[in-house]
């Protein structure tokens, strides 16, 4: 359906997508596609003490492109997977409160409390929305530096070098946003206003 529109490059922003149907998709379509993956390089670079949260879907922490991800760090135990069900869910419906996930961190992150941690990253393109809710669980909950990471600034960065290197960057005229759903329009609403306001 996008490439039917005439995109000229496509970003899948979701790390289950990215796992479950990067490949085939590249083979499909003749135009640049770039992918995310969770920031674990970074966050595993960091000199910090601690361990490294990855929180992230389900789907996302059983993938084979994940697991070998972590796989390549320098101490791959320093990786906590941490599955987050239901965060996506609750962001879904609008919902972004610092003080709106209490009880879903706490489901999945109470068996870490008290854990020196140097880096949370957040492994859901969703997440990035709560960044002040996992950082104020964290804050109350954990020892060491907890610092956020997220790929999307990457990510983003790699798109830019996609579209120059393939000549596709265009810095005239204007541009527009237009949101397309699969899901109900009413219900993605107040994320779609959100992310108009940036």
């Amino acid at each position: 359906a996008l490439v039917s529109r005439g995109v000229k490059a496509l970003l899948l922003a979701c790390n289950t997508a990215t796992g479950a149907c990067i490949k085939d998709i590249r083979e499909k379509f003749a135009i640049p596609v770039v992918s995310i993956e969770p920031a674990i390089k970074p966050a595993c670079a960091s000199t910090d003490e601690g361990r490294v949260l990855m929180l992230a879907t389900l789907a996302t922490t059983r993938l084979v492109r994940y697991r070998a991800l972590v796989s390549r760090m320098p101490d791959p135990a320093r990786v906590v997977s941490v599955a987050c069900p239901g965060l996506a869910d609750r962001i879904e419906r609008g919902i972004f409160a610092a003080n709106a996930f209490d009880d879903l961190l706490e489901r999945h992150l109470a068996p870490y409390h008290g854990m020196t941690v140097s880096g949370i990253v957040l492994g859901c393109t969703h997440y990035p929305f709560i960044r002040g809710a996992i950082a104020r669980y964290a804050n109350r909950h954990f020892q060491g530096a907890c610092r956020i990471y997220d790929g999307a600034d990457a990510t983003a960065k790699q798109l830019g070098r996609v579209l120059r290197d393939n000549r596709l960057e265009n810095d005239h005229g204007s541009g527009r946003v237009t949101f397309l759903t699969s899901g109900d329009p009413a219900v993605y609403g107040p994320l779609f206003q959100m992310l108009r306001g940036k």
